[in-house]
């Protein structure tokens, strides 16, 4: 009869079974799946794959990525579903809205259905940002910014459908005439939106700088200064 103090089984784990997978010494190799495990893990990267496939479908369909570079017409800058933000559309269609502040440009697009955060490949450079679904073999944006950015305070994130893309501004208080550079520059604003946008941020100046002060509702006789150099530059005391 085989001496009890030569077994080699741990018959302990038994007590603790249900975390008994993570008790293996670190550094060692996890137990060998079952085939039915195996199979469940097959079975979930093909479900992946297929609503990556989906989304990255959904991205590309929209027409603005198959416009030649040269091409001039269908470009539109509106006023965008919120106070403050404007649309970039190509021939009637919202490939992103934006908007901007003294510090920030804020971009948004609508993402696929049902997308998960995980699933989104967004970079941000200092002069370029791009965005597309992981394993795809080509970007939704993938373009040059108006201007510098800080990569490490700039992000992005994922809510309610919505992907924000959060671009810190390398000059403060600088007016971007657009959000992005794609296509030749053809998502720049107009003189008269430029100048809305202007008043906007010099408003926010004027508060920061003279927080006593209600200043909503102001307006300018004439051309609307920088809100960057004006008397000095921004920041000045």
């Amino acid at each position: 009869m085989a001496d009890k103090t030569s077994c080699s089984i741990d018959y302990s784990k038994w007590d603790r079974i249900e975390d008994s997978d993570d008790e293996h010494e670190e550094g060692a190799p996890p137990p060998p799946m079952t085939l039915q495990q195996q199979q469940q893990e097959k079975q979930q990267e093909k479900q992946l794959f297929k609503e990556n496939e989906k989304a990255n479908t959904s991205l590309l369909e929209d027409s603005r990525l198959q416009v030649p570079s040269n091409s001039n017409s269908g470009f539109s800058t509106k006023k965008g579903t919120e106070e403050g933000r404007y649309r970039f559309e190509y021939e009637g269609r919202l490939i992103y809205e934006w908007e901007q502040n003294l510090d920030e440009v804020n971009i948004y697009v609508v993402a696929p259905p049902n997308v998960k955060a995980a699933q989104i490949d967004c970079g941000i450079q200092s002069e370029h940002v791009r965005l597309g679904i992981v394993g795809a073999d080509r970007y939704f944006l993938e373009e040059r910014t108006f201007s510098k950015v800080v990569v490490a305070e700039s992000s992005w994130f994922l809510a309610d459908g919505v992907i924000q893309i959060v671009l810190s501004k390398a000059h403060r208080g600088l007016t971007w005439e657009s959000a992005l550079l794609g296509h030749h520059g053809k998502g720049i604003v107009d003189p008269f939106t430029k100048q809305n946008i202007q008043k906007d941020m010099m408003i926010e100046r004027f508060q920061e700088e003279h927080p006593g002060f209600d200043f909503r509702g102001a307006d300018f006789n004439g051309t609307v200064p920088d809100p960057r150099t004006f008397m000095g530059g921004i920041g000045y005391k």
